[in-house]
């Protein structure tokens, strides 16, 4: 991970405990290193901590109406209450680089730190790839039955037409499907 910094006055790329910036000749009050994130960035320890999960708000609000919309940037936003207002929900992946009661920050696995406060926190918890709860199995299992069972109803309609292609690739997919929901049916359960 590269631990270059950025000057405050032109930008230029400076490296820490630098007193005096090779671009514009600034002199710094203090090493550039000293900065919090400056010390988050060039300390190298983050690999041995765990990944953790957080769902929050990201601080934008909307007007859709009374229900869960998405919003420009992709982000799921919930009603505030009554009328139209709604806060849009994001969600990150990545290592606890530094948390205080004013803030968390947090290491994204491309070397991005994003800064949440802790009242937008939702949802907070270990990130363990390809492990399930016993909800998110049920979930899962569900959506899987509900797509096979789609293209295969869609498949028929499709066999009367005598569109062969398109028969057989909803048919193919409906089957597949239900073949992943077998599997995953079978995977265990997080205690």
């Amino acid at each position: 991970m590269s631990t270059t910094l950025k000057c405050p006055e032109c930008g230029g790329n400076v490296s820490p405990g630098q007193e005096q910036c090779d671009y514009c000749g600034v002199w710094f009050e203090k090493a550039p290193e000293s900065s919090p994130i400056a010390r988050i960035m060039a300390d190298n320890d983050h690999g041995d901590k765990p990944k953790e999960r957080f769902v929050y708000y990201t601080g934008g609000i909307t007007d859709f109406g009374p229900s869960v919309g998405v919003s420009v940037g992709g982000g799921l936003s919930v009603p505030l209450g009554g009328g139209g207002a709604h806060r849009t929900v994001g969600r990150i992946t990545g290592t606890v680089a530094e948390e205080t009661s004013e803030y968390v920050i947090i290491m994204t696995r491309k070397g991005q730190l994003v800064k949440i406060r802790p009242e937008n926190i939702i949802k907070r918890e270990l990130f363990k790839p390809f492990t399930f709860t016993a909800e998110r199995k049920r979930k899962t299992i569900r959506n899987y039955v509900i797509a096979g069972s789609f293209f295969l109803l869609v498949s028929i309609p499709l066999l009367a037409t005598g569109i062969t292609l398109l028969w057989g690739t909803s048919a193919i997919i409906g089957v597949a499907e239900l073949i992943a929901a077998a599997i995953v049916s079978q995977r265990r359960v997080e205690k």
